[in-house]
């Protein structure tokens, strides 16, 4: 099946490209690649401890074109590399990201979204944080929720108010992967920019499950940005029902993050610091850096990005995370992960 969904990604390919009408309607096919070589230092699950390798992260190819004033359309493929520390083992799989249809009427300043779009949750703080390649940001990366969802969205500018938007949506609450329950996800965030320095964004979700299940996301973020750095602090919290009867638990986080120039277009530093304030029984299942679930994670990265020319980075970096004092058992060992990250696109 999968040599199938090669050939198809193949074939899709192969008919954008060669389509001179396709591009003539503002057609455009754009990719972006990361990946690593990493090396495991330390870890508190003894078995990863000195593992090392080459993978990729992510892989995007896509197609976006404008039908006419009013509609546009975009479908986006990812491939990655299975999660080899989670011992997920066989082939890199394409599957579709993005797939909607974009409704702007003319001389409105809002957009209707039909199909899987990106989600209010991580529509602003992953731009500013701006290394996704080397790491997701704090929300993301702690599974608070998923980047996409398959549902209705209107993204717009408050009337009266230019200074500030809204993004609201209603999806299945299952990200890239299919629908197998009558629930779903709500979600809501609105944008303040007082100036082209500063933004303010406040969010809200509301994910209905089974009975008792339910989960509500909180987040607010502050961001500064100009020309040659850019700082932002976010706070998280997402309360997850337990079932009837037992008490809610509430996963909470905060994030510090900022980035300068050392020589503009050429050289850039930055880091990070994730502080969570609950224990996230999720983090084993994060991504490529699965942490410990016996105590409250903090994660601290850093790194240095080098332009050798437009749009390649080589940014080699370190992600470490060290862990508080639990209430029960042992302290779990601290992990430390040494990086170089690959990341193009055109």
């Amino acid at each position: 099946m999968s040599y199938l969904r090669y050939l198809s990604l193949v074939s899709i390919v192969l008919f954008l490209t060669s389509s001179q009408s396709v591009f003539a309607d503002g057609g455009k096919i754009s990719a972006v690649y990361f990946g690593d070589y990493y090396y495991i230092a330390a870890h508190h699950n003894d078995e990863l401890k000195s593992r090392n390798g080459f993978w990729t992260r992510r892989v995007y190819l896509t197609y976006d074109r404008k039908l006419n004033e009013t509609f546009s359309s975009r479908v986006r493929f990812e491939v990655n590399s299975p999660d080899g520390l989670a011992g997920t083992g066989g082939k890199n799989i394409p599957y579709v990201k993005d797939a909607y249809l974009k409704i702007s009427p003319k001389g409105s300043s809002h957009s209707i979204y039909l199909g899987r779009s990106i989600t209010p949750t991580f529509s602003v703080v992953p731009k500013l944080w701006g290394y996704r390649a080397v790491e997701k940001s704090m929300l993301l990366m702690q599974k608070y929720g998923s980047t996409r969802d398959l549902g209705v969205a209107v993204k717009g500018k408050v009337p009266g108010v230019d200074m500030l938007s809204y993004h609201a949506m209603v999806g299945n609450g299952a990200g890239t992967s299919a629908e197998t329950d009558k629930y779903k996800r709500g979600y809501l965030s609105a944008t303040l920019k007082p100036s082209q320095a500063v933004v303010v964004q406040g969010y809200v979700d509301f994910e209905a499950r089974e009975p008792g299940m339910n989960r509500m996301t909180l987040m607010g973020f502050l961001g500064y940005q100009m020309d040659n750095y850019r700082a932002g602090v976010q706070f998280g919290n997402q309360i997850r029902g337990q079932g009837e009867g037992v008490d809610d638990v509430s996963i909470q986080g905060v994030s510090v993050f900022g980035a300068a120039a050392v020589k503009p277009d050429k050289i850039w530093v930055f880091g990070r610091v994730d502080k969570m304030l609950s224990v996230n029984p999720g983090a084993p299942k994060i991504a490529y850096t699965p942490m410990s679930a016996d105590a409250k994670s903090n994660t601290i990265i850093a790194g240095l990005d080098y332009r050798p020319v437009k749009n390649v980075h080589i940014i080699p970096n370190v992600l470490m995370s060290f862990y508080d004092s639990p209430e029960v058992g042992e302290k779990p060992g601290s992990d430390l992960m040494a990086r170089v990250t690959l990341y193009y696109k055109f």
